[in-house]
């Protein structure tokens, strides 16, 4: 009789082990999955700002200085935001910020900028309310000039 009380005892133990250990790890997993998800978020915004930057300093190389042009400094600047920002529907892309630096005579700086805001509130604990995504590109201009 004894060997059959303590089976008893043992079975019941394992299913009681088995919830603990899910509620133990369910959040672990829980955590891990929302941060994955803010995180291919940013890659993602990453990646179509990139793109979108080399756009913008594609078009700023022929465009910048050209000293043919009439557009004062400000309306060229405005110009290469406008073709960053109408160069996908990406959220990170129409609302960046661009700025363009003052260029050399022979290469010029296009840079943009974004804060993804991120979704997930375990996401918040790691990078706090937003993600800062910001691109770079040094293009070639093409024109010799700075106006």
């Amino acid at each position: 009789m004894i060997p059959t009380i303590l089976c008893r005892r043992f079975g019941r133990t394992k299913r009681g082990q088995a919830l603990v250990e899910a509620a133990v790890v369910l959040p672990i997993l829980l955590f891990m999955a929302l941060l994955t998800f803010d995180v291919g978020r940013a890659i993602f915004s990453h990646i179509a700002l990139t793109e979108a930057t080399q756009e913008g300093s594609l078009y700023a190389a022929h465009v910048y200085g050209d000293p043919d042009s009439p557009d004062t400094i400000a309306t060229r600047q405005a110009k290469i935001q406008t073709r960053v920002s109408t160069s996908t529907t990406n959220e990170s892309v129409a609302n960046a910020t661009v700025t363009v630096f003052p260029c050399s005579p022979t290469e010029l700086v296009v840079r943009s900028e974004y804060e993804l805001p991120v979704i997930s509130p375990f996401a918040r604990l790691v990078f706090g309310p937003t993600i800062g995504v910001a691109v770079e590109v040094t293009a070639t201009n093409l024109k010799g000039e700075c106006p």
